[in-house]
């Protein structure tokens, strides 16, 4: 899910090039709108070419969450004055880029303040159903904004399976090795770990595909609450190894 600045960011990068698209296709309007003379129509078409590039990267910047670049954006400020200085036909185009300046700016603050006041710390449920397999599921309280998580828990509860599981997830949760190597059960763990590193919590990854550094990892396994004995991982309490 995007973020609330990366929104606004799109918003005005897709009105800008619409902006500028309708001015070249109607030039003659978009002068008598601005109250401009035949003799501006050239610096109008570079304006109009300059907003198409501007709205393109604008809507790139969103797609990437790029935030440092959101940052930039606040420079609107200043072009917002230099419009507004130039006299009644640019004032409209002045109110709109300081209109959308403000807005990011408090986009911005609010997820700032939302980092700062959240803790970036992650929690996992981790159902393990005997011989069939892992569902983990994430508690997220706000999505990553960087690569670095301070803290993620897990809690594993072991489950004996029932008998309307899927037959294809059946001896996916082996814990005996074989003639390769590890069994099922070690490399569905070693999987949850990479998934982790790759992905982030909840699964969810980085635009730009980096890898996440955990720093710590805690792991819980808490006592069965279904009434089972448990006294084997590899398969149901009733079943041989």
């Amino acid at each position: 899910m995007p973020s609330i600045t990366a929104v606004t960011i799109f918003i005005f990068g897709l009105s800008a090039f619409n902006h500028g698209v309708s001015n070249l296709i109607s030039p003659r309007k978009a002068l008598a709108a601005k109250q401009l003379q035949d003799s501006a129509l050239p610096a109008l078409n570079g304006f109009s070419v300059a907003i198409i590039g501007i709205g393109v990267y604008y809507m790139l910047a969103a797609y990437q969450e790029n935030r440092g670049f959101f940052t930039l954006t606040l420079g609107r400020f200043i072009s917002a004055r230099i419009f507004w200085l130039q006299g009644p036909a640019w004032r409209v185009i002045a109110t709109w880029e300081a209109f959308s300046a403000a807005l990011t700016a408090v986009a911005l603050a609010y997820e700032e303040y939302q980092g700062i006041r959240l803790p970036n710390n992650y929690h996992v449920d981790i159902m393990l159903v005997k011989n069939y397999g892992f569902w983990p599921t994430w508690d997220i309280a706000k999505r990553p904004t960087s690569r670095y998580i301070d803290k993620v828990t897990s809690t594993i509860r072991i489950f004996e399976p029932t008998d309307d599981l899927d037959d294809r997830f059946k001896d996916s949760l082996s814990f005996s090795g074989g003639d390769a190597g590890p069994g099922g059960a070690v490399w569905a763990i070693y999987e949850l770990l990479v998934s982790l590193i790759q992905h982030g919590p909840g699964y969810l990854g980085l635009r730009n595909n980096q890898r996440f550094v955990i720093n710590e990892i805690e792991v819980n396994v808490v006592a069965p609450t279904d009434g089972g004995a448990h006294t084997k991982l590899s398969c149901r309490d009733n079943d041989n190894p």
